[in-house]
């Protein structure tokens, strides 16, 4: 048998002129993909339609919430729109009417409901610091220290640890505990300097150990006696017409009194007119008579003129 020659050609590869491996996995698996396609298809439809209807949800709760007045209206849109986002900025408004309308303890209780539902909700700080200041108001200072100094160590709500830091230094001036209270106000105001509450925390300083004077009552009036002129009409007491009246016999008419102010009345003297002096009559002296006049004889031009003219 003839050796084989070392110096022969021999094939490197053989291209194979079949179906590759993937059109192959196409085949297998073609209904498999269609499938699959069909429901990212409907997924991606599903997604789409729901968040079209979570934005008209939202952009109708919205609505309801800009259109409510009262606290019946405001509890419908936390009732009817709960899962939208609209909810803790409701309860916070709903509780602020219900503070205004007297009904203090359903307002606190609302603000607790929204601050446990929704703890990392933008509307949930100033929840809490309007929860601290109305337990203040109420007197119950314990529970708005722990409120208040949760909201002042939460860095999320730095903004508003001012307001906090000087709502717990009235808690501390409340217990009388005037230290505490100016240390809460200095870090207030080295620790934000640049805060919108500055001013209140400057005023807040000033006005500690500030105590009200004590309202006393003003003394009563002197009594003033008011006494009422007697009236010209009126008659004066009656007389006592019982028992008969006894006139004197040997008492002048006029001159007495009887105790009877009308018959001393009847009885005075009516003066007599004052009689009237003569008129005396005064001569008018009648004119006195013009003196006679003496001619005065005026030279006449017919004497004849003296001698040696």
């Amino acid at each position: 048998m003839a050796e084989p020659n070392a110096e022969s050609a021999q094939p490197i590869a053989e291209i194979s002129h079949g179906p590759s491996a993937f059109e192959g996995f196409l085949d297998r698996h073609q209904k498999k993909l269609i499938a699959v396609g069909i429901l990212a298809s409907l997924g991606i439809g599903a997604v789409v339609v729901m968040r079209g209807v979570e934005e008209g949800n939202n952009a109708a709760a919205g609505e309801a919430l800009l259109a409510a007045e009262d606290v019946s209206a405001m509890q419908d849109v936390v009732k009817n729109h709960a899962e939208t986002p609209t909810v803790p900025s409701a309860k916070v408004i709903l509780s602020d009417l219900q503070w205004e309308q007297g009904q203090q303890s359903a307002a606190i209780e609302t603000l607790e409901e929204e601050i446990a539902a929704h703890p990392d909700h933008p509307a949930t700080f100033p929840a809490q610091a309007r929860l601290g200041a109305r337990l203040i108001e109420q007197g119950s200072l314990d529970k708005a220290t722990e409120v208040l100094q949760d909201l002042a160590d939460n860095p999320k709500a730095s903004y508003l640890a001012p307001y906090a830091l000087t709502a717990l230094a009235e808690i501390a001036t409340k217990n009388g505990d005037q230290e505490k209270a100016s240390s809460l106000l200095d870090e207030a105001s080295n620790s934000y300097p640049e805060s919108p509450f500055g001013r209140t925390v400057s005023d807040s300083k000033r006005y500690i150990g500030f105590q009200m004077p004590t309202e006393i009552d003003p003394p009563a009036p002197e009594p003033v006696e008011t006494s009422t002129p007697p009236s010209p009409l009126d008659p004066g007491p009656d007389p006592d017409l019982s028992s008969p009246i006894e006139l004197d016999p040997t008492q002048p008419t006029g001159g007495g009194t009887t105790g009877n102010p009308l018959l001393d009345n009847l009885n005075q003297d009516t003066p007599a007119p004052a009689e009237e002096s003569p008129e005396t009559t005064e001569e008018t002296p009648a004119p006195a008579e013009d003196s006679a006049e003496t001619p005065v004889e005026e030279p006449s031009d017919s004497t004849p003129p003296a001698d040696g003219e």
